[in-house]
């Protein structure tokens, strides 16, 4: 069966060109977008594409399939009016794993724009470390998931991606939260609260740090990013966290958060992923585009963006 998803991202690197072009208009990496292509031409057992220095042109079996994928998405679109239009009421049940960063910032405006358009959907939202997010949409015990950093398995198909870098947070007496910014060197002697290793985070942090030689001071450990915020108010420990995983603490003033010298580490970003074998349910197409729309709208945690002194 042809998803529909590939056959979009097909149908954008046709009309591009360009791999790299159609990742920039679709908001996705890259990889997933070459890794999607391969596994059209392994399945039809067809070269797409002819691919040459000035670019990626169209074979004759692909301009066969773009005329069945310009038809197919076609269809969908209309299914989707159809089944968004006031004759028919979209019901069902739609359940999303997330790292918990969005929680408090666009899963729910994502989910305040489902509830309003469609009332009957109901979704059921599980928190946990990006492995366990991963693992939980390649095995079906979720429809949709939110990882942050590096999508950590092959079996699942990238929706939609942001940006989210790492900042590093102290209270404001820290003697940290005074710097315009600092170096992971600059963290060799300071206590550090960290979330698990199932977490992007702890494993976008250490990495980050192995390329730097520097060992560091892990005083907590928790699964929780609401335990790692209290710890850092009350303990004075240091965190990394992105903006949107500690807004309240930062409008309250309670935190500091402080840009990080690592290309890394402010790389980050967060990235919608579905089931290689997602079945496209109406319900499950209404919360996917709210949470793609979401991803792509205007972003409160971007670089010099939000509270951060």
């Amino acid at each position: 069966m042809l998803e529909t998803a590939a056959l979009r991202y097909f149908r954008e690197v046709a009309r591009t060109g360009s791999i790299a072009r159609a990742a920039d208009h679709l908001f996705i990496a890259p990889s997933a977008i070459s890794r999607q292509l391969r596994l059209l031409e392994e399945h039809l057992g067809v070269e797409l594409f002819n691919r040459g220095p000035k670019g990626m042109t169209l074979t004759a079996a692909g301009e066969v399939l773009l005329g069945f994928a310009d038809q197919q998405l076609a269809t969908a679109e209309r299914l989707h009016m159809e089944f968004g239009s006031d004759r028919h009421r979209t019901g069902g049940r739609v359940s999303v794993a997330t790292v918990e960063a969005p929680l408090s910032s666009f899963v729910p405006e994502a989910l305040a724009k489902v509830a309003h358009t469609h009332p009957d959907i109901e979704v059921n939202v599980v928190a946990a470390g990006s492995n366990d997010v991963a693992a939980f949409v390649a095995e079906s015990r979720a429809d949709l998931g939110l990882v942050f950093g590096p999508v950590p398995r092959s079996d699942v198909t990238e929706l939609a991606t942001r940006p989210l870098p790492l900042f590093v947070m102290v209270e404001p007496g820290h003697p940290l939260a005074a710097r315009p910014n600092c170096d992971l060197r600059d963290l060799l002697d300071v206590r550090l609260a960290l979330p698990d290793k199932s977490f992007g985070i702890r494993q976008e942090v250490e990495r980050a740090a192995a390329g730097h030689h520097v060992r560091l001071i892990v005083a907590y450990e928790t699964n929780s990013l609401a335990l790692l915020r209290e710890l850092a108010v009350r303990t004075g420990v240091a965190i990394f966290m992105p903006l949107e995983g500690a807004r309240p603490e930062l409008e309250a003033g309670l935190l500091t958060a402080v840009p990080i010298n690592d290309r890394r580490l402010t790389s980050t970003r967060i990235t919608l992923i579905s089931g290689l074998a997602a079945t496209g349910s109406p319900a499950l197409t209404v919360v996917s585009d709210a949470l793609v729309a979401a991803l792509r709208g205007p972003s409160r945690g971007g670089r010099g963006e939000g509270p951060t002194r």
